[in-house]
């Protein structure tokens, strides 16, 4: 099943970005990637969940290991939450996916590691609670971070 070029009503991205993210989730990416781009387009940057789809369809570009094509929707998303005031913990995770992205797609290796920073920052703040994400930030930057 892919989505339908039909589908243009914006309240469908949400729908499409779900599917997008739970085919993900299933580590089915090449799956995903048809979703995520059909629900980010149903997106502008008016819409409240406009970060989450840029970030949901970087993921999975990710994690089709298309680094470059993934940064510019991911500095989208760390610009639209910072203005907007995001759930820091959120912009915390898009910043550490953009830090992923710029390593392996820009080669801009200091500024991913000072987006990686500043997540994991924001990991350690955020208490016991989240030391999943915090162990994730420590680990990407005990394996990339010049000593």
């Amino acid at each position: 099943m892919t989505p339908s070029s039909s589908a243009t009503h914006p309240h469908l991205a949400l729908p499409l970005l779900g599917i997008g993210d739970s085919l993900v989730a299933l580590d089915r990416p090449a799956e995903a990637l048809s979703y995520l781009e059909r629900g980010t387009a149903l997106q502008d940057d008016a819409s409240s969940d406009r970060a989450y789809g840029l970030t949901s369809l970087a993921r999975c570009l990710v994690a089709l290991r298309r680094f470059a094509p993934a940064v510019t929707p991911l500095e989208r998303a760390v610009t639209l939450r910072e203005a907007k005031g995001d759930d820091p913990l959120e912009l915390a995770r898009s910043r550490l996916l953009l830090a992923r992205a710029l390593w392996g797609g820009t080669g801009d290796r200091d500024r991913a590691v000072a987006e990686a920073r500043q997540a994991q920052r924001a990991f350690a703040a955020a208490g016991e609670e989240h030391a999943a994400d915090r162990a994730e930030a420590d680990a990407w930057l005990a394996a990339h971070a010049r000593r």
